[in-house]
């Protein structure tokens, strides 16, 4: 579900003897996909692709969920909860994605079949999410609770997955926009069930209602949003594939193993350690948000709580790591690898605290064990999954001390890569035309003037962040158009190139050209140059048309433009550039629809935010940290 937006399939496996069988167009399995078992009561299952092969002895059922592995021809390799092996592909039904059922009911009935004449299979409440199947006249089939059965369509909302709200008290609209009013609030660190961005408002869903959410109080779930915990059962606690015991066990996680919790769902948690990931009983878990050792004494006495009135559970020796989730009034609430209570403060050497200034910052490049010193001997504290960003202080015998979220620790340096940082970077900002030349007019506009506006804005944005700004133009006359007098377009062109070459500090710094198309069309397009069928004059070519990738995607994102894509030209300011550039189209000043837009104060700002979210997720990409800067 997750910015990793991570999209949890839920593999709950159910078994059902309904012979009910409708005759529906069944999609094609595709690899890593969740399936159904379809259009048959009970299949074989082979050893291989084609009956050839003959039998494994086993059976699916109608209405079993499966992992759908790979295909080959007509047969689909597959995974079940206690079989796995090959089965004809007209039998595998795949996912349509997920939905939330919706549409103001509390609860709403499951059927067998589309329609109500067919039994009925309990009930879903509102909310809930489900996995989509088919689809039959005005009625889908969907996999809930834990079985497969059908409800009418119109309690049917997609999602694209899950995210939380990460800024205090949001509000919640009724259309994608602040003039149709508010219905409520959602609290920080609140989780949604989401669908579609419009004109920068994200589509939600909170309790089976549909709002509007202004989408930059939404995040994925980031690693400051995943909490670190570890098992507290006897001894070990049972992986499950999905939220439920049916699904089947899959491995074991033992006691005090570190690892990080990802979502929850009712009673149960989806984790991940450094070797699996899946769902165990929320009941088992802890939260571990630091580490100590126990010291000054050779025995150190465990409380039922934090005071002595109520008895002691065990005690732990000098020297045994415990994991720190509470503090109150001089007692620390610990758990060991066999025990949990409380202890008195002054028995425990905490870990060091990083310093408020790191060093610098690191991603892991796959999942890291933490540990309480450069060394193994003394133990695992926690685990940083794949991707996530981490500070650094201290560097000692090829391993590193780090802070991620709450949790510090020492990794193995091999682990980690460098994120560079956006200090020190130029971007040249192009706002196309200008002077004696007022570029396309149509619709009671002038593209000079509006490039020059929208650029403005953008350089505005900027300045909030650590990225150096400089403009060809910041007037409607300047160098590249003579300052006033009359200069010829290949003359102001090159002007544009010069600046460009003389505010250059790095091989990182890049170029963009704004402009508002004409001609009769609309919508939003972005250009970059490619030397692949020319001669070679721009070195840049996968960098501008990366950086051209990200910007057309945030510009049909915040203006709500017509697509019109991402395309190769030979323009001057391209082709002759001496950095990574791109130009950008942003609407047609000749199409009514679009120079309405262009009108408006907050569709230029729009665009501005394009240009500089579009850059920013370009300089992601590139592996620079930029998270701190995202609108």
């Amino acid at each position: 579900m997750f910015k990793k937006i991570l999209l949890l399939t839920m593999a709950v496996f159910f078994i059902t003897t309904t012979s009910f069988s409708p005759s529906l167009k069944v999609h094609a399995a595709e690899s890593n996909d969740t399936g159904i078992i379809h259009n048959i009561n009970s299949a074989n299952v082979y050893k291989g692709p084609g009956k050839a092969y003959g039998t494994t002895g086993g059976k699916v059922l109608q209405g079993e969920l499966v992992t759908i592995i790979k295909t080959s021809g007509n047969w689909t390799y597959f995974q079940s909860n206690d079989d796995y092996g090959w089965i004809a592909s007209r039998f595998v039904q795949s996912s349509l994605g997920e939905a939330v059922l919706t549409n103001g009911k509390a609860s709403h009935q499951l059927y067998s079949g589309p329609g109500t004449s067919f039994g009925k299979k309990g009930s879903a409440k509102a909310g809930a999410t489900t996995i989509l199947f088919e689809k039959s006249g005005s009625w889908r089939q969907i996999y809930v609770n834990g079985q497969e059965a059908w409800v009418a369509e119109k309690y049917i909302q997609p999602t694209y997955g899950v995210a939380k709200v990460k800024a205090t008290h949001v509000n919640l609209y009724n259309g994608a926009g602040k003039q149709y009013g508010t219905s409520g609030k959602l609290d920080n660190g609140s989780v949604v069930a989401y669908a579609e961005v419009k004109n920068s408002w994200r589509h939600v869903f909170v309790n089976g209602k549909s709002y509007w959410i202004w989408n930059a109080h939404l995040t994925s779930t980031d690693y400051d949003s995943i909490s670190h915990k570890t098992i507290i059962s006897k001894n070990y606690a049972n992986l499950y594939n999905g939220p439920a015991k049916v699904s089947g066990a899959k491995t074991k996680v033992n006691n005090g193993t570190p690892l990080v919790s990802l979502a929850t769902m009712g009673s149960w948690t989806y984790i991940q350690t450094s070797s699996n990931e899946g769902w165990v009983w929320s009941d088992s878990l802890v939260d571990t948000t630091s580490t100590a050792k126990i010291t000054g004494t050779s025995s150190a006495k465990i409380y039922k709580s934090p005071n002595k009135s109520g008895g002691t559970t065990g005690s732990l020796a000098k020297n045994k790591m415990v994991a720190i989730s509470e503090i109150k009034n001089g007692w620390r609430s610990v758990r060991s690898s066999n025990t949990k209570g409380w202890i008195e403060d002054k028995y425990m050497n905490k870990t060091m605290k990083i310093s408020s200034k790191s060093e610098g910052l690191s991603q892991s490049i796959n999942n890291v064990n933490v540990y309480l010193s450069a060394t193994k001997s003394l133990g695992l504290i926690g685990l940083i999954p794949k991707g996530s960003t981490v500070s650094y202080l201290d560097e000692k015998n090829g391993w590193r001390y780090i802070q991620a979220g709450n949790l510090q620790g020492w990794v193995w340096d091999n682990s980690l890569s460098t994120v560079s940082q956006l200090g020190g970077l130029t971007l040249i900002i192009d706002p196309g035309h200008g002077g004696t030349d007022p570029g396309a007019v149509g619709n009671g506009l002038k593209e000079a003037e509006l490039t020059l506006d929208i650029s403005e804005r953008a350089q505005k944005l900027f300045d909030k962040t650590p990225i150096n700004t400089s403009m060809t133009r910041t007037s409607k006359t300047s160098s590249v158009t003579a300052n006033g007098s009359s200069i010829s377009t290949s003359q102001s062109l090159q002007k544009r190139m010069d600046f460009a070459a003389a505010n250059k500090k790095s091989d990182d710094d890049i170029f963009v050209s704004v402009h508002i198309n004409a001609g009769g069309g609309t919508g939003g397009e972005t250009y970059y140059y490619s030397s692949y069928s020319r001669a070679a004059v721009n070195p840049y070519n996968a960098d501008s048309k990366l950086l051209a990738q990200k910007i057309q995607a945030r510009l049909i994102d915040y203006m709500d433009f017509k697509n019109r894509g991402t395309k190769e030209a030979n323009f001057y300011v391209l082709k002759y550039n001496s950095m990574p550039a791109t130009l950008v189209e942003a609407g047609f000043i000749d199409n009514a629809s679009d120079a309405a837009k262009l009108k408006q104060t907050y569709y230029k700002q729009q665009a501005a935010k394009a240009i500089y979210q579009g850059t920013l997720d370009y300089y992601k990409a590139k592996g620079f940290d930029v998270d701190a800067y995202n609108l």
